[in-house]
C-alpha cells in the first residue's frame, strides 16, 4: 500500500511536501496560540489596574468621611459631617492609625 503510494506521479517530493506543509502549518499555528496567550495576560492586566487618582481619592475619603480619623462627629445628631476635619483629632498619633502602610513600602501611597 505504502509503496503504491510514493510510485505514484509526483512519488517520494508528494511525501516530503506534506511534511514541510505540517511543520510551517505547526509554527504558524504555535505563534497564533501564543499571540493570544499574550493578548490575554495584558488584557487581563488592563482590568485589574487600579488607576493611581483613585488610590488617592479613597485616601482623602478615608480622612474626611470616618469619625474615627478626622471626620466631625456631632453627639447631639449623632451624624457625621463629612469633608470638614476636627482639628483637635488631627494629631500625629491619630495619623498613624488612620493611614497604616506597609513597612516594606513605607510611606510610598
Amino acid at each position: 500500500m505504502i509503496s503504491n503510494r510514493i510510485t505514484k506521479k509526483g512519488g517520494v517530493f508528494d511525501v516530503g511536501r506534506k511534511t514541510i506543509y505540517w511543520m510551517i502549518a505547526a509554527f504558524i499555528i504555535t505563534m497564533i496560540i501564543l499571540a493570544y496567550a499574550f493578548i490575554l495576560t495584558n488584557y487581563r492586566g488592563q482590568l485589574i489596574k487600579v488607576p493611581p487618582q483613585l488610590r488617592a481619592e479613597l485616601t482623602s475619603l478615608r480622612f474626611l468621611n470616618n469619625p474615627d480619623c478626622f471626620a466631625v462627629h456631632d453627639k447631639v445628631t449623632g451624624r457625621v459631617q463629612t469633608r470638614v476635619i476636627e482639628l483637635s483629632k488631627f494629631t500625629e498619633e491619630r495619623l498613624n492609625k488612620c493611614y497604616r502602610t506597609e513597612g516594606s513600602k513605607g510611606f510610598k501611597t
